[in-house]
């Protein structure tokens, strides 16, 4: 999920804007902390998550593993591993099979999906904040130790 910042015009609706930008009313309320949405203003700098569409990243089999324990590492289900991966049976999985595995953005501000090659500074850096806030707010006790498909909370 991107985001982006947007100044309320003169005669700017929630819905206007949500429309404009391919979001939702909900999703800019709660990215703004937004109680009532009928009261913005003109000038009022919003946060808009733009949801981007369902992307892939491969990973290769290695010995040991299993549909199951992939699905349990990216945090995606072995049905929609084995769908995106066009498994005809996924019980059978070879080493050095080449999967696909589904990352979807979430549908929620606040969350970042990890990406690959991302770091935490990586991530601080995009989204504004410092490596020791992410560390803090998601328990994360081997910094050096995110991965792709990994949800990390902002704030």
């Amino acid at each position: 999920m991107a985001v982006i910042v947007y100044t309320v015009s003169p005669g700017d609706t929630l819905s206007h804007i949500a429309e404009k930008f391919g979001t939702t009313v909900e999703a800019i309320t709660r990215a703004n902390g937004i109680i009532e949405p009928d009261k913005i203003y003109p000038d009022q700098r919003l946060r808009i998550p733009i949801f981007e569409e369902e992307r892939f990243i491969t990973y290769t089999v290695q010995p040991g593993d299993t549909l199951y324990s992939i699905s349990n590492y990216f945090g995606v289900s072995p049905d929609k591993i084995a769908a995106a991966s066009g498994l005809e049976d996924p019980d059978t999985l070879a080493i050095n099979q080449a999967l696909r595995i589904p990352i979807t953005e979430p549908t929620f501000p606040g969350v970042y999906t990890v990406r690959p090659g991302d770091t935490l500074y990586s991530i601080a850096n995009k989204f504004n904040t410092t490596v020791a806030d992410l560390i803090n707010l998601n328990k994360i006790t081997t910094p050096n130790l995110i991965y792709p498909g990994q949800q990390i909370k902002l704030r």
